[in-house]
């Protein structure tokens, strides 16, 4: 499991919007703009709007933002046909949250993946697919992403099964 960025970097934050090509001045001139956040997928209500408002907070995004934009420099971006997807396990408390895992770059021996749009994650590339050896010599089958994201590299969800999940939980999740 290893997140994109070292110790408690706040770059993951911001790299799907440094990837869409928001900078820092561009967000700062649109945060209030109903329009031009919904380009980049956010809304001026959003937390990083706020944040980018506030004297305290805005160096927060500031920061994040250029160590976001020099761990981008860094890694090769595949284009759609190069994506790779694959399903992750369902997780949840009192309801089953249905995800996929997309391998949408690589930087060195790390592949990146990207899962819902803004969480970015480095997956050794020796991982992917059937796994590494274990000690033991068994094959170790799946990937554990985060703290409660894990994959064994099995075909992705359908957008179907998604949207008939998030329906379930609407109406019997929390």
């Amino acid at each position: 499991m290893s997140n994109l960025t070292k110790n408690s970097s706040n770059a993951k934050d911001f790299i799907g919007l440094v990837r869409m090509g928001l900078t820092y001045e561009k967000l700062e001139s649109i945060a209030g703009n109903y329009e031009e956040t919904r380009k980049y997928g956010i809304h001026p209500s959003d937390w990083i709007c706020r944040y980018i408002t506030r004297e305290n907070q805005a160096e927060y995004v500031r920061e994040g933002m250029e160590e976001a934009s020099e761990i981008c420099k860094k890694i090769k971006w595949y284009s759609p046909e190069e994506t790779r997807t694959y399903k992750i396990w369902g997780w949840g408390y009192d309801q089953t949250n249905y995800e996929n895992l997309n391998i949408v770059g690589e930087t060195g021996s790390y592949l990146i993946g990207e899962v819902n749009g803004y969480n970015y994650y480095k997956i050794p590339k020796k991982m992917e697919g059937s796994g590494a050896k274990r000690k033991d010599g068994s094959i170790k089958d799946y990937y554990k992403i985060d703290d409660v994201r894990i994959t064994s590299w099995e075909k992705p969800y359908s957008s179907k099964q998604i949207f008939d999940q998030e329906n379930y939980n609407m109406a019997y999740g929390h």
